[in-house]
């Protein structure tokens, strides 16, 4: 009888971990042109508050 190792299993774990950087990554991405677009509608002149 095998028993279930998914979460000892080095394939599987290399998955989720590669999935996990790819969103890490994904997000890093998504703050940095939040950041963009803030500094660039803050450097539009006149904005009216």
């Amino acid at each position: 009888m095998e028993l279930e190792t998914s979460e000892t299993d080095p394939a599987s774990w290399q998955e989720s971990f590669d999935s996990t950087r790819e969103v890490s990554t994904y997000l890093r991405g998504v703050q940095a042109g939040m950041a963009m677009l803030g500094i660039y509608l803050t450097g539009l002149p006149s904005v009216p508050e």
